[in-house]
């Protein structure tokens, strides 16, 4: 997509222009958030973003009233605080989602996502076995939790969330 120039980096998150669900079942103008690895997701680094992707957007696609931000990704699984402190930026980042209730088919699942994000692994599709699990280090929270979450039998799940577009701070 970016070379296309259809995804734009704005301060620490990336977003693209879309049509789709809104939190009400309608559909509309949302803009469709990424979030890049490499620096923290800390609540300052996310309000600069929206701020620059409001400004950016309103600028140079005002025919597109944009009611949300949306996101879907592992790091919306509000199972998450269950590990992570209530101050960490991963959990204090997910809590500004409104959640869609979660599906119950295999397409949200979202263990091979984080086997990639937290550990630079190779994603596959067949579960992660217990060998694999002990081969993996376990220097910071989110990889400590991924570990101990799919040793006590789970799995985690991409979740799709809002943001209402003019609160987003």
């Amino acid at each position: 997509m970016k070379f296309r120039g259809t995804e734009y980096k704005l301060g620490r998150l990336e977003y693209d222009r879309g049509c789709g669900e809104r939190p009400d079942g309608t559909t509309g103008s949302v803009l469709h958030l990424h979030i890049p690895s490499g620096t923290p997701l800390s609540p300052d680094s996310c309000d600069e973003s929206f701020d620059l992707a409001r400004a950016f957007f309103e600028r140079h696609f005002p025919d597109e009233p944009v009611s949300h931000f949306t996101c879907h990704s592992w790091l919306l699984d509000p199972r998450l605080t269950e590990y992570l402190p209530e101050r960490s930026n991963i959990v204090r980042f997910l809590r500004r989602f409104t959640l869609k209730p979660p599906t119950s088919g295999a397409a949200d699942l979202a263990d091979g996502d984080l086997l990639e994000y937290l550990f630079s692994r190779p994603s596959r599709q067949e579960p992660v076995t217990e060998s694999r699990l002990a081969d993996l280090p376990q220097e910071t929270s989110p990889q400590r939790a991924y570990v101990a979450h799919l040793r006590s039998g789970r799995n985690w799940l991409a979740r799709t969330g809002w943001i209402p577009y003019r609160t987003a701070r």
